[in-house]
């Protein structure tokens, strides 16, 4: 960007912003997606996927080999992290594309929200991120690149309705 001086010289203007990335090989504040890219076939990783999953300690939700889909269960009052977690994964052309809802206890059921990369490391969003960072990992051969998605429901939604959510 260029302004001028009003002498006729113009010169280089540095903005006063960086917007955040649609897509980058690392993870950036409020990243909200893991997007994995392997070669690997897609029941292979399916099942590493549950099985990882299972082995964390998660309650298997949906399971959909035709979509290339998996998801969690939440269950309220949780004791442990999965219990209040909820990750889909679902395959999108090379991808898979994964995400994470934790949900806080409240008002007599519980409000979601989205796994996001934050700044400091022992917020809710950002250890439900790392999770999710993990469960990518699991996905044989896989190259982890992130995103940010457009998250749609907020702390008054209904937590039904927020866990059926999707970005």
């Amino acid at each position: 960007m260029m302004i001028g001086s009003g002498l006729g010289v113009a010169r280089p203007v540095r903005p006063f912003y960086q917007p955040n990335p649609t897509i980058s090989d690392q993870p950036f504040s409020r990243a909200n997606i893991v997007l994995a890219r392997t070669t690997a076939p897609p029941d292979s990783v399916l099942d590493c996927l549950v099985h990882h999953l299972q082995r964390e300690g998660f309650s298997l939700d949906t399971m959909d080999r035709a979509l290339g889909l998996v998801t969690t269960k939440v269950e309220l009052p949780a004791a442990y992290l999965p219990g209040d977690m909820k990750i889909r994964a679902i395959r999108v052309g090379s991808d898979w594309k994964l995400t994470g809802t934790y949900v806080i206890e409240a008002y007599g059921s519980g409000v979601a929200y989205p796994a996001e990369f934050r700044s400091i490391e022992m917020m809710p969003a950002k250890t439900a991120f790392r999770m999710v960072e993990k469960v990518a990992r699991a996905i044989p051969r896989a190259t982890l690149r992130y995103a940010r998605g457009n998250v749609r429901f907020g702390v008054m939604t209904k937590l039904d309705v927020a866990l059926k959510s999707t970005w």
